[in-house]
């Protein structure tokens, strides 16, 4: 899974934050009555980057407990074949979803691009 590892690793590199000088000074955006644009960490859609990196994790974690599965029966271990397509069922789903969800995050960034301001 060298692609989740890259968006992983490329999600977990935090932005320098206010205090540290390498920080990109960026004015305040307030909203009606000093609100500001970006919500709280831990309020409904606060931390996009996060819930991201959790499902990516979760998808990865499918695939590694399928690959063990597999790997476990292939040894002759004591699994039961129903278990390991279960698994790998499962995995494949998981990836198939991942892959539809990215592809319609690409389409809507493509149009809001289009969109003429």
């Amino acid at each position: 899974m060298p692609t989740i590892d890259l968006i992983t690793g490329a999600l977990s590199r935090q932005a320098p934050t206010a205090a540290s000088p390498t920080a990109p000074q960026r004015p305040e955006l307030g909203g009606v009555g000093g609100a500001t644009a970006a919500p709280e960490a831990g309020a409904p859609g606060g931390d996009f980057a996060a819930e991201l990196m959790d499902a990516l994790k979760e998808v990865n974690q499918v695939q590694l407990e399928a690959d063990d599965k597999a790997t476990a029966f292939v040894r002759g271990e004591d699994t039961a074949v129903h278990q390991v397509m279960a698994a790998m069922t499962r995995a494949e789903l998981s990836v198939q979803l991942t892959t539809a969800v990215a592809s319609k995050a690409v389409q809507a960034y493509q149009e809001i691009w289009r969109i003429d301001v």
